[in-house]
């Protein structure tokens, strides 16, 4: 972990009640409510120590939600309960090659609105 927080990526959920977001710095992910025009904490979910949680995406249907971990070079796939605004278990973790050298790194992450493809923006060291 590091020494402090570094909020990276913020997302809305289809309904506009959760704001979900990731946390570089403290490596977790967090879900706030929107109540009343106002951010509530909800709850937060360890993303790993040292994994450096950054790009985020929401699944359209809502029930998945992707993080790149850029510190280890690998994309998760997290169950997301978008009635009670909880990010669950992680369900599948993507590893990509290259993580030792930290050549590159992911600043977006898109998914196609059916669903069914995730789009990723990447940039080497020396952009």
């Amino acid at each position: 972990m590091q020494a402090s927080a570094h909020p990276h990526t913020l997302v809305f959920d289809a309904a506009g009640r959760h704001l979900l977001s990731s946390d570089f710095g403290s490596d977790r992910l967090t879900v706030f409510a929107v109540e009343d025009g106002r951010l509530k904490r909800g709850m937060q979910q360890f993303a790993g120590e040292g994994s450096g949680p950054g790009a985020c995406a929401l699944h359209p249907a809502g029930a998945s939600f992707y993080a790149w971990h850029e510190l280890e070079n690998t994309l998760a796939c997290y169950r997301y309960d978008a009635a009670s605004g909880i990010v669950g278990e992680r369900i599948q973790r993507l590893s990509f090659p290259g993580s030792a050298e930290g050549a590159h790194s992911t600043k977006a992450l898109a998914l196609h609105p059916s669903g069914r493809m995730l789009y990723t923006t990447q940039a080497t060291r020396n952009q």
